[in-house]
């Protein structure tokens, strides 16, 4: 599954979609099996300045979510990477 990440700088959020920007140079995988050649291990968050901030958002209250299906999956993710 492919999720976007977008940034709404004038109100301070984040948010998980369902939509995302193919043309994307920042591309993370979660698990070693949904590695590709341009994606980055999301494990390695805190030595990435992007993931940091996502997780930030999250810990923070800025993070927001397209719909429960996607909250689900985000809380599922950050249990993954080993944010609590």
């Amino acid at each position: 599954m492919t999720i976007g990440i977008w940034v709404n700088a004038d109100k301070g959020l984040m948010y998980l979609a369902n939509e995302y920007d193919p043309s994307s140079r920042f591309i993370y995988a979660l698990t070693a099996e949904d590695l590709s050649e341009n994606a980055m291990l999301m494990s390695s968050w805190k030595n990435n300045y992007y993931l940091g901030k996502l997780v930030n958002a999250f810990l923070n209250g800025y993070l927001r979510f397209d719909n429960q299906v996607l909250r689900n999956i985000g809380y599922e993710m950050f249990k993954k990477m080993g944010v609590q």
